[in-house]
């Protein structure tokens, strides 16, 4: 069906189509950190709100899945830009009814009153139990929340409330500092750093006047309030809140190159070192006990032969030349290493090919989700050659069954992610979270699964079975060598256990970091 011509120009286009993307990415090419939007004094600045998200907690939530202040209708028609990987990471921005322009600070400006109910009470107590966290984000900088001032710590978002004698106190009031850089004899402003300091600020106090008690605001527009004598907002069931906040301007000299510094310094670094030395040194000690094995090993068998042969004594191979002509035998799952080996080949090459985009700084860090993305469209495009190498090694154990081989490149690795992540998605869907992916993201994903991956992996088996079978450099018996009994700790439930104790140590604190970012 498919003639050597037909073949030349299948490679043919899939190069240029490969050629075209990367000149595409190269016109894209931008630096870390530089790509930002100007703005000019008084010009309005969006505010987004991404999602409600906890350390204790595994669910993120939407930010008005809480009664907060819902945006104009003029408002709901500005969106920030997603790409399917920010979909898929849950990372979905909405726009707020803040209203922030450039260089105009603002005080005590009232954003909306709402009323709660004993519903909305009891979801925002359990919010706060859990220590949800509000993250807003300001031309894609995350806001800062300062945790400690002494020691100078941060972190991304702050907490919706605290909980104190009893009491739970709603944070309504929200302080928001922006640092803006003027490059020399221009007009337009640039934002390298965004700062949140939110407050529980209750906005009436009782006085007397004329001898009655009134109720007196404590919030007025234009002045300036002291947090310390005021009363703190309670969580009360049929109570209005009022959310208000104040907009501070502050000129910085730092550049906007490095405005994602102070993100940077965020981790416990000291930690994540040793972490790393720990891998290295098992590592270390691994690769040298298994080294010193091997060499042990083969000295002992070079001289037990060399002995043999002065002797005259050859009549029966002994030592690990029992095992020179079982080496290359076809197991049985072959198609299945057959299948594993393709697959490892495709996640390879595209770990490979993210790193090198990564370094050249096609990922920038605001560009939310890009990371993702590559690494989804790159492992759909090294599915020719998760195709290829599996036909290679598959024909080499002289395999004839091809198209299920292909078949099961295309299915295994893939399908089995899909599951979990199907599953997964379910669980979300049902919590009602955030981060639940809907279906025209699960659409697009099989459209890449069975549009773009597939294909080529039947265009790259193609042309693996086209080739030659890979000679073995020693042939094989015709019957099996028949294996001993062994003793127990010399059988595959041990011999899987000890192989994999030292790998699982040297990577134990890593992973510990990894479940951590992820939860």
């Amino acid at each position: 069906i498919f003639s050597n011509s037909n073949i030349a120009i299948m490679k043919n286009t899939f190069g240029c189509i490969l050629l075209v993307s990367l000149f595409a990415s190269a016109l894209s090419f931008s630096i870390p950190g530089v790509s930002t939007n100007p703005f000019v004094k008084g010009q309005d600045i969006p505010l987004f709100a991404n999602e409600l998200d906890s350390v204790m907690a595994q669910f993120p939530f939407d930010y008005y899945t809480l009664k907060y202040c819902p945006p104009s209708e003029s408002d709901r028609a500005t969106h920030s830009e997603e790409n399917l990987g920010s979909v898929l990471l849950g990372d979905r921005h909405d726009i707020t009814p803040y209203r922030l322009h450039m260089q105009i600070n603002t005080t005590c400006r009232t954003l909306c009153p709402q009323f709660l109910e004993e519903n909305d009470v009891l979801l925002f107590s359990w919010m706060i139990d859990l220590e949800y966290n509000v993250n807003f984000v300001v031309d894609n900088l995350p806001g800062l929340y300062t945790v400690d001032e002494t020691l100078n710590l941060s972190r991304v978002g702050f907490p919706l409330g605290y909980v104190k004698d009893g009491v739970y106190y709603l944070n309504n009031h929200i302080q928001f500092y922006l640092e803006y850089y003027t490059p020399p004899e221009a007009n337009q402003s640039r934002i390298v750093g965004f700062r949140v300091k939110p407050y529980s600020l209750g906005h009436f106090e009782m006085i007397e006047r004329d001898e009655k008690k009134v109720l007196r605001p404590l919030c007025i527009e234009g002045e300036t309030l002291d947090f310390v004598s005021s009363t703190p907002q309670r969580l009360e069931a049929n109570h209005s809140v009022i959310y208000t906040y104040d907009v501070f301007f502050i000129e910085s000299e730092k550049q906007v190159g490095t405005r994602w510094d102070a993100y940077k310094l965020l981790g416990d670094e000291e930690i994540h070192w040793l972490s790393i030395l720990n891998s290295s040194v098992i590592n270390i000690i691994l690769t040298c006990i298994i080294a010193h094995i091997l060499r042990r090993t083969l000295k002992n068998d070079v001289r037990k032969y060399e002995e043999l042969s002065r002797s005259e004594d050859l009549a029966e191979d002994s030592g690990w030349k029992q095992l020179s002509r079982e080496v290359f035998r076809a197991p049985e799952g072959s198609i299945f290493l057959s299948v594993f080996v393709g697959t490892g080949v495709q996640i390879g090459l595209m770990m490979i090919l993210t790193l090198f985009f990564a370094c050249l700084g096609f990922t920038e860090q605001a560009d939310r989700g890009t990371l993702l993305t590559i690494v989804i469209l790159l492992f759909n495009f090294m599915g020719a050659f998760a195709g290829y190498y599996s036909a290679r090694i598959y024909k080499m154990f002289r395999g004839t069954h091809w198209i299920q081989c292909t078949m099961l490149t295309v299915i295994t690795y893939p399908g089995a992610n899909f599951v979990v992540f199907y599953i997964i998605d379910l669980m979300m869907t049902f919590e009602k979270s955030s981060a639940a992916v809907d279906l025209n993201t699960i659409l697009t994903l099989c459209s890449f699964w069975f549009g773009i991956s597939a294909p080529l992996v039947f265009l790259g088996s193609l042309i693996g079975f086209k080739k030659s079978p890979i000679e073995s450099p020693a042939k094989s018996n015709p019957l099996p060598a028949v294996i001993p009994p062994q003793p127990w700790y010399l059988s595959t439930f041990f011999s899987c256990l000890l192989g994999g104790l030292l790998p699982f140590g040297a990577v134990f604190m890593e992973l510990v970091f990894i479940m951590m970012s992820i939860w």
